[in-house]
């Protein structure tokens, strides 16, 4: 049952991610008309930050994720 819980917690998350990627994209062409793709670089960078700060240098995770 636990494992149900995680896998369901687990694609809430993403979903929300991509959301967001989705939503930056969104408002930027309302506003200005232009396609940025930036943003999904912006998050890929940001993840692995967050990864890095927290796998490699021993960081707790929030810290890491309030960081970017």
């Amino acid at each position: 049952m636990v494992d149900y819980i995680q896998i369901a917690w687990q694609g809430l998350v993403s979903g929300f991610a991509y959301a967001l990627i989705g939503l930056a994209l969104v408002m930027v062409y309302k506003t200005a008309r232009i396609l940025n793709f930036a943003a999904g670089t912006m998050a890929g960078i940001s993840g692995f930050l967050a990864h890095w700060w927290a796998a490699e240098q021993d960081m707790p995770f929030g810290i890491a994720i309030l960081l970017q």
